[in-house]
């Protein structure tokens, strides 16, 4: 078992060097079923943090920036896999997850959501708070699927304008944090009643004038 996590970790560390080397990444994903691989194994050894790890990372790598592949995870259930494992493996692959969830198509927002993503990503952000690259890959995910549509009133409600503003105080640093984290309270002012007195209340002008400079 320890020999089969070895040498799964080890592949999926080759699939995304790889990435860089192939010009067909879409051909490796779809047509040799290494996407459907991935997934497997994945859903086989829930348990083991290694293969979910790993599995994040591969798909993390291979589907950021590269549509048709992103589109081959998500049809054979990529989203539903990845939340799993950061249910089952809570604050040990967040970093990770996130970053898959991120590499997801856009248009898998209703399913992100459905399946609980977007409180999974709020819950990696109450858990790893101290971690910025935590920090960076949940407001990629919060950013790409909250910011400016029909969620921004269930993200409020699950109290995402507290955590946003807390992380880009946490992490000043962050250009993606304080950029895509202003972004999406400015969103939020905007489309959801009563969300910019909210975010005022909470110290939120300060954080605001901090992120614009």
């Amino acid at each position: 078992n320890n020999d089969f996590e070895v040498l799964f970790v080890q592949s999926m560390n080759l699939l995304g060097l790889l990435k860089g080397a192939l010009q067909n990444t879409e051909h490796l994903v779809k047509d040799l079923g290494c996407a459907q691989l991935v997934l497997d194994v994945l859903h086989a050894h829930p348990e083991s943090e290694a293969v979910q790890s790993a599995g994040c990372l591969a798909m993390g790598l291979v589907s950021s920036g590269n549509p048709t592949s992103a589109r081959v995870f998500c049809d054979l259930g990529a989203p539903e896999v990845i939340i799993m494992a950061m249910h089952t493996h809570p604050s040990k692959l967040h970093w990770l997850a996130c970053q898959a969830l991120f590499g997801m198509p856009k248009d898998a927002a209703e399913t992100i959501v459905e399946l609980g993503g977007i409180q999974a990503v709020l819950e990696a952000m109450r858990v790893s708070y101290h971690e910025k690259l935590v920090a960076t890959s949940a407001i990629r995910v919060l950013s790409k699927f909250v910011t400016g549509t029909v969620y921004l009133d269930y993200f409020y409600k699950l109290g995402g304008h507290e955590l946003v503003l807390f992380h880009m105080r946490e992490h000043p640093n962050e250009k993606e944090v304080q950029g895509k984290g202003l972004k999406l309270l400015r969103s939020l002012a905007i489309l959801k009643e009563g969300a910019a007195d909210a975010i005022l209340q909470l110290g939120g002008l300060r954080t605001i004038l901090v992120a614009s400079q």
